[in-house]
């Protein structure tokens, strides 16, 4: 072997350490491309309350993905009527989507009845909001600036089926600190209601 090739072995070694020293302390590699900022599609869906609502009529909207067959859903239902009527005077808006291949208007018409929510649900046909949000279980929230940016996704909060008092308000908190102009303490969790059935 020349010396000429156990210098560039050598530095090639060395290379490659560097990189497994780098990796190994949580330094991040170099993109191959942009990385993705959630959006809400500016889009416009007819609701429950008989009108047609754009997801940036408001200088903040929450949308909350629906399904009334889950017990995820119900279980939160009075939660999420006192979040809409504490935060809709402040100017949020509030919508319940219904994503699924089952859902119509007028099922979200009696639904929303029964349930008594202070706000309309949005017919999403075909799911376009739930895809373009990566929605996948009901529950699953979302915080949108006017301008469509998604400033928090994720559960309504740490509870599941059975409520807690301690329960960690991840969308309170979100509402809260977006009305504040800061971003959340937690950004992103994950929804824990039942499947879409978006097929």
């Amino acid at each position: 072997m020349s010396a000429s090739t156990n210098v560039w072995m050598s530095n090639l070694r060395a290379a490659l350490v560097v990189a497994v020293l780098q990796v190994a302390a949580g330094a991040a590699l170099p993109a191959c491309a942009p990385a993705h900022v959630p959006q809400t599609p500016d889009l416009s869906l007819p609701g429950s309350d008989g009108r047609l609502h754009s997801l940036r009529e408001s200088p903040l909207s929450v949308l909350v993905f629906f399904s009334p067959s889950c017990a995820y859903q119900t279980a939160h239902d009075a939660r999420l009527a006192a979040l809409a009527e504490a935060y809709g005077p402040q100017g949020v808006a509030f919508f319940a989507i219904d994503s699924e291949s089952t859902g119509s208007l007028d099922r979200d018409r009696a639904e929303a009845a029964r349930r008594r929510y202070p706000f309309p649900i949005l017919r999403d046909d075909g799911g376009v909001l739930a895809r373009a949000v990566g929605a996948r279980y009901s529950t699953a929230s979302v915080v949108a600036a006017r301008d469509g940016r998604v400033l928090y996704e994720g559960a309504i909060d740490s509870d599941g089926l059975h409520l807690h008092a301690d329960a960690q308000p991840y969308l309170r908190d979100a509402i809260e600190s977006a009305l504040a102009g800061r971003p959340p303490k937690v950004m992103r969790s994950e929804a824990p209601g039942c499947a879409l059935t978006l097929w």
